[in-house]
């Protein structure tokens, strides 16, 4: 590829367009078009500028064709090397996600349980409290009750907090870190745009396509103001032809 970056950069009429590039974009605002002959003039400045165009594609198309096969050759090359151990990378990852999602389930039914008992010796000292205020009341004792209907609203027994996952392995040859992510797969393109006109989902979450807009508006006839969110404006698009024996 380097020889045929070099073979471009020698090249004497490539390096003669080169230098005309700030005269050819200062020639092109200089024009004033303020009649029908100011058009022509124009025009044949634009003729000459795509004939100038066709000149560096001409020279430069094969060049970047066989840039291109070349890219492809080693794209190809490289995808087939690296293919079977990009799987058997996939096959591991996979292997250690199942691992995990398996002690994360353990972790989370032994949370559950460390919550159980605290909240049961809660429920426990909270009816010792309550049987405590009731002999109170029992004997006449209202204030020792109403004491101990105090101690009622500050019981809090700790949970315990179950051991959490191995975020981080260390070996000899590397270390790896596991990331809790998440995976999303689209069930109902229509449910997923309520949820954006709802502003559940960002905006950017879809794309906006104009080109396909544009085709279906020209095909169906659509116009300015038929359609909200969209404005259409007409525009005119200048094509030029160069004469085969054109001079420039």
């Amino acid at each position: 590829m380097s020889n045929l970056l070099e073979k471009a950069k020698s090249d004497l009429e490539l390096k003669e367009l080169k230098n005309e590039e700030l005269v050819i974009i200062s020639e092109a605002e200089s024009y004033i078009i303020e009649n029908q002959d100011a058009v022509s003039v124009v025009i044949e400045f634009m003729s000459r500028i795509k004939t100038k165009i066709k000149t560096v594609k001409d020279k430069l198309n094969p060049m970047v064709k066989d840039a291109h096969s070349l890219h492809k050759k080693l794209t190809t090359m490289r995808n087939e090397l690296t293919l079977p151990f990009e799987t058997a990378l996939k096959i591991s990852t996979e292997k250690i996600n199942i691992w995990n999602i398996k002690q994360a389930e353990i972790q989370k039914r032994e949370q559950d349980r460390l919550n159980a008992i605290a909240r049961k010796a809660e429920e426990k000292r909270i009816k010792e409290l309550e049987a405590q205020a009731k002999r109170h009341e029992d004997k006449g004792n209202i204030d020792k009750a109403d004491e101990r209907r105090e101690l009622i609203e500050d019981v809090y027994i700790p949970v315990e907090v179950a051991d959490n996952l191995q975020k981080s392995v260390k070996t000899e040859s590397g270390n790896a870190s596991m990331i809790e992510d998440i995976e999303i797969t689209v069930t109902d393109e229509m449910e997923v745009l309520k949820a954006i006109i709802n502003r559940r989902l960002p905006l950017s979450a879809i794309e906006v396509k104009y080109n396909v807009i544009k085709k279906h508006c020209k095909n169906m006839g659509i116009k300015n103001g038929e359609i909200l969110g969209i404005r259409i404006n007409k525009k005119f698009i200048t094509r030029i032809k160069t004469k085969s024996n054109c001079p420039f």
